[in-house]
């Protein structure tokens, strides 16, 4: 019973240590490896992607030019989805310090 009991204590220890062993003082971030443009350091896109001849490819002009009406109708549409009159505040000075003004 002795024996049983010392076994039971150290295999519990062990399962602490092991599950405390993974714990370290190193904090994760996303920018581990980039450098200070924001690229990954050591790995260029070109060692893993092979770029197809897309120099002879036309494309007609309507496909990229767009016009005023266009643009003004996709904001319209955009805002639509955020703005509404009861939610629209009234831009007075109080409103202005209170809200929009930073307060150090």
């Amino acid at each position: 019973m002795k024996i049983k009991r010392s076994l039971e204590l150290f295999l519990i220890v062990i399962l602490l240590l092991a599950a405390f062993s993974g714990c370290t003082e190193k904090k994760f971030s996303y920018s581990d490896g980039l450098d200070k443009n924001g690229f990954y350091e050591n790995i260029r896109a070109l060692d893993y992607v092979e770029l197809g001849d897309y120099t002879e490819i036309s494309v007609p002009k309507e496909a990229y030019i767009v016009s005023d009406q266009a643009v003004q109708l996709q904001i319209d549409a955009i805002l639509a989805n955020f703005i509404t009159e009861e939610l629209t505040p009234e831009f007075t000075d109080e409103f202005v310090a209170g809200y929009l003004w930073p307060t150090y």
